[in-house]
């Protein structure tokens, strides 16, 4: 007899549920303080890594656009370099109205 059980319920009949809880609440924290800290830290002008951002894009032809992006798009060369905090940040975090605040 072939018995096939998906993900979660080898997980509840093994009592690791609470594994699968604690994985997707750290992604979600880590989610969290990532765009914290670019929020705080890197779009301030003040900022010491301010530097690192590319040009903003015009708002005259953003606020034309259904998604508008408030920096201009990064020309990436290596996956390894896409996957840094910085390419990450204004791909996830770098729209024009935010939905929400930090």
């Amino acid at each position: 007899m072939n018995i096939m059980f998906s993900f979660l319920a080898a997980l509840i009949i093994l009592h690791v549920w609470s594994l699968l809880v604690w994985t997707h609440w750290q992604l979600d924290r880590r989610e969290y303080l990532t765009k914290r800290f670019f929020h705080r830290r890197v779009l301030s002008e003040t900022s010491c890594l301010h530097y690192l951002l590319p040009e903003k894009n015009d708002p005259a032809i953003t606020n034309k656009l259904r998604h508008p992006k408030t920096f201009q798009s990064l020309t990436v060369k290596t996956e390894r370099f896409r996957k840094t905090f910085m390419p990450y940040c204004l791909r996830h975090f770098g729209r024009v109205n935010a939905s929400r605040s930090i």
